[in-house]
Parts: C-alpha cells; structure tokens; sequence
C-alpha cells in the first residue's frame, strides 16, 4: 500500500485520477491518511462506484462535499452480470456468484466488480445526495469527458459536441441511446 507521500509524488508526476476510492485501500487513519486521504487532499479526480455496496451514501456525500463537483467521477465497475439475473458468472478466470446484485468470488467471498448500470448509478447519486439530474449528472459525463481531454467533443449536449445522448423516462430509466445525433 502506497502512503501519502508516496500518492503526492505520483500526482507530481502526473497522475490525475484515483481509481474506485476507497476500494482495495487502505482505510484514512488519523496517523496514516492512506491513498484515499491523499485522493481526498489533492486535486487530482476520484472515482466512485455509487451501488450502495462499495460505498455507504454518507461516503458518496462525504466524497462529492470535499473534492466538489468538478473532481468526481461516477463509475460502475460492471462485471458481465451487469444487468442481469441473480446467478454464477465468471470474472476473467475466477468464479463469482451474484446475490441481491452484489457480485462475490466464490473462492472467499470477496467483492467482485459490481452489477451496476448507469442508469441505476445517477438514480443513486440523487437518491444518496436529495440532488436531482441537472446536479448529478456531471459526474457521469461532463467530469469523465474533462478527465480525458475529450471535452471537445463529449461531455455535454452542445451546439458543435458529438451529440451522444441517452434518453431517460421519468424514473430515470433508459429508453433508448442515440450516438453521434
């Protein structure tokens, strides 16, 4: 596990975002503020899988309320059981078994990925934070677009933009894509 100065030598040299917060590190300590820490400290961007499992909403809140809403990026980690039914699936070459749509190795029970879709992650991101779309959907398009230099193109709708949009229902449930307009 990397410490704090070792995350501040990293962000010197470049790196400008960290992967899955809080997942797989270390957890902050008074003593030894661990990789999420220094996420949290520096400007670099953060992401989230926002499924209720890998983090509690008072996380999310915690997360957007100190990197602000330019800095957060919502993600799923979607396995390929994304989507589908309770059952045995695979995650490269290990066994995992999805329950209630937490997805776990068999071999010990650990977290594997998640069944996570997008349309489920912005319901959450409002749900966990009393925002609604307007407020919440940045951190699945406008931040990741920024992050990888193409906000020239993606991001937002906009006169010029390649015009990838979703459409949602009033439940905020996909009703069909449309890409490049």
């Amino acid at each position: 596990d990397l410490d704090k100065e070792a995350v501040k030598e990293l962000v010197a040299a470049g790196a400008k975002s960290a992967t899955h917060l809080f997942n797989a590190m270390q957890p902050i300590h008074q003593h030894n503020p661990s990789i999420a820490g220094a996420a949290l400290e520096s400007d670099i961007y953060t992401e989230i899988i926002c499924d209720g499992l890998h983090l509690h909403p008072g996380i999310v809140r915690l997360v957007i309320k100190t990197k602000g809403d330019d800095r957060v990026i919502g993600v799923t980690d979607s396995i390929m059981a994304a989507g589908l039914k309770d059952g045995q699936y695979k995650l490269g070459v290990n066994d995992v078994i999805v329950t209630d749509g937490d997805a776990k190795l068999v071999s010990d029970g650990t977290r594997a990925g998640s069944t996570l879709t997008m349309d489920r992650a912005i319901r959450n991101i409002m749900k966990f934070t009393g925002r609604d779309l307007a407020q919440s959907i940045g951190f699945l398009t406008k931040n990741p677009a920024t992050l990888l230099g193409i906000e020239d193109s993606k991001g937002e709708i906009s006169i010029g933009k390649d015009g990838d949009l979703v459409i949602l229902d009033n439940n905020y449930e996909v009703v069909s894509t449309i890409v490049e307009g």
